[in-house]
């Protein structure tokens, strides 16, 4: 699951799980489990709790930052309010929580074998922004992932 806080249309903090093939080290040790965070009032990507730009290959990490960064802005600026917070599918890229100001404005819930879906939004709104985050995720961000080998 991808989490992310937007506030005034940008992201504020985002964590988002990603496994590769070749390992990255992170204290000597190969790490395959990855989680790219952002951290509150940083414009740096973090991996696992370290700076990615410490670690080895992070000149390459470093250099996709602001675009990255840019990207999940761009997913945040689709809300007109203050603060959002939002639970995406880290398959899909389709959003299944999104958080308004702290109340719920969309979810959807699996309830024995089917699906429940509470929303304030309407229907062309779900649609378009769940497509619209799906296109930034596998058409923006995940190729500028894989440039650099933080996701296969």
């Amino acid at each position: 699951m991808v989490e992310m806080s937007c506030s005034n249309g940008a992201i504020q903090e985002l964590s988002m799980p990603t496994k590769i093939n070749e390992p990255i080290y992170i204290g000597g040790t190969p790490t395959y489990d990855l989680y790219l965070q952002k951290y509150v009032n940083q414009r740096y990507l973090y991996i696992n709790g370290i700076r990615a730009k410490v670690l080895l290959g992070g000149t390459h990490y470093q250099m996709i930052e602001p675009v990255l960064l840019s990207e999940f802005d761009e997913i945040c600026r689709l809300f007109n309010e203050n603060t959002v917070k939002l639970f995406v599918d880290d398959e899909s890229y389709l959003p299944f929580i999104i958080q308004a100001d702290g109340w719920p404005i969309f979810s959807i819930e699996l309830v024995g074998t089917s699906f429940v879906m509470n929303t304030k939004l309407g229907l062309y709104n779900i649609i378009d922004t769940g497509k619209r985050i799906e296109v930034i995720f596998n058409f923006e961000i995940i190729p500028l992932l894989k440039e650099v080998g933080l996701y296969d």
